[in-house]
């Protein structure tokens, strides 16, 4: 599929570093390099780059339960148009299946 996990942000621990106890958060930073290349190789579309990678959030709350979360990609590049409504809304398809099969 192309998907990679580059980057894993451990909240808890980076809070903790702070002087600070918080319960277990961890964001997951998905690429897919030939989507975000579409992106990049354009000036213009550039300016989504914010967005990039896609991310998603593994948290437990206080009621012991974990959750899932992630950004409506599909919904934001819909706003923008072009190539950038394009490529996010392939990349919302293929997260959310991904997402899906994990915690279904």
């Amino acid at each position: 599929m192309g998907w990679s996990i580059p980057t894993v942000h451990d909240m808890k621990e980076t809070m903790d570093r702070y002087g600070y106890e918080v319960l277990n958060a961890k964001v997951f930073e998905l690429c897919h390099p030939e989507h975000a290349s579409r992106i990049l190789e354009l000036d213009d579309e550039r300016i989504v780059s914010s967005m990039m990678p896609c991310r998603v959030s593994i948290y437990e709350k206080s009621d012991g339960k974990t959750y899932v979360s992630w950004m409506n990609t599909a919904m934001m590049g819909n706003m923008m148009g072009g190539v950038i409504a394009d490529v996010m809304g392939v990349a919302s398809k293929e997260s959310e299946a991904m997402i899906s099969s994990l915690i279904d």
